[in-house]
């Protein structure tokens, strides 16, 4: 995926299609992530597959954060962070109804 980042951004012509193609190619990955995480740690856990969703969307995002592109990912990059921070508030949610019953 990284790669593929790095390509369009050297991309000129095309640019449009490329990029169409990255944003799903996006979507499909957090959608794969999403559905790896459940079936991993099952449907009756919510802690552990929102911890494996934080810390795989938070890799793909340091990833393409440290390539410093410019014209392939800005989009996607901001995407992966609004993601990431999504379900990092979710997992505190769990979190604390978990430590502190009544909580809310």
């Amino acid at each position: 995926m990284i790669g593929i980042y790095q390509l369009a951004d050297l991309c000129e012509s095309g640019q449009d299609m490329v990029m169409h193609r990255l944003s799903l190619l996006k979507s499909r990955v957090s959608d794969l992530i999403s559905k790896i995480s459940i079936e991993h740690y099952g449907e009756n856990s919510s802690k552990l597959p929102l911890l494996f969703k934080v810390n795989n969307i938070h890799y793909i995002f340091k990833a393409l954060s440290q390539l410093g592109l410019q014209k392939s990912c800005s989009k996607d990059l901001s995407s992966f962070e609004q993601e990431r921070e999504k379900s990092i508030e979710s997992l505190i949610d769990v979190l604390l109804q978990e430590n502190f019953v009544g909580l809310e």
